[in-house]
């Protein structure tokens, strides 16, 4: 029997990650919360600026008698060799320079800009750890 067995979503999204998500961590946490869970994740896009709303919201949450515990991350970018993508960046850059200088949009050279290999990158979810963190939720 698998009743006894806790999930945690170690992979949400707030409004701090545009274009990604919309709710705001408060609501993440009582909608966890109200689901059974004691715990979340934040792992917001190259960003925090969630914390200081998920610390506020735990400590009122926890107040109430309702444990909560928010676990601190981030969704990383990653590219595997910063040199090879410095190079390219100069490269994309002598481009962008001389496009600059001509008045009329080429379509077919402004959707290949969208699928620019700058932007190609992976994402790693990295979660941050204390010794409170070793013990059983």
């Amino acid at each position: 029997m698998i009743d006894n067995i806790r999930f945690v979503n170690l992979h949400v999204h707030t409004t701090f990650s545009v274009f990604d998500a919309i709710g705001y961590p408060k609501d993440y946490m009582e909608t966890a919360y109200s689901s059974g869970m004691n715990a979340i994740a934040f792992t917001d896009h190259g960003n925090m600026n969630a914390v200081g709303y998920v610390m506020e919201h735990s400590k009122k949450m926890n107040a109430e008698g309702r444990q909560m515990k928010p676990i601190f991350g981030i969704e990383a970018y990653t590219i595997p060799s910063i040199d090879e993508w410095n190079v390219l960046k100069e490269k994309v850059g002598d481009k962008k320079k001389k496009k600059q200088e001509l008045a009329v949009e080429d379509e077919e050279e402004t959707k290949r800009a969208r699928k620019n290999a700058l932007n190609h990158r992976a994402h790693l979810v990295l979660l941050a750890q204390s010794k409170r963190a070793q013990q059983p939720l």
